[in-house]
């Protein structure tokens, strides 16, 4: 089984002003995030064979 997502969280939604980080020293790139999740799973059962290395 493969499934994918994606999100973009925008800092401001989470009170994160990316100003105020910086004066901080807080390191931030941008007033976004993107998230990308790549999955892969795999059913388990008494006779699946061991997968290999």
């Amino acid at each position: 089984m493969q499934t994918s997502a994606a999100a973009e969280l925008h800092r401001e939604d989470y009170t994160l002003d990316c100003r105020s980080m910086l004066a901080r020293g807080i390191a931030v790139v941008g007033p976004t995030v993107k998230l990308e999740l790549d999955i892969q799973a795999m059913y388990h059962s008494h006779d699946t064979p061991t997968p290999p290395e």
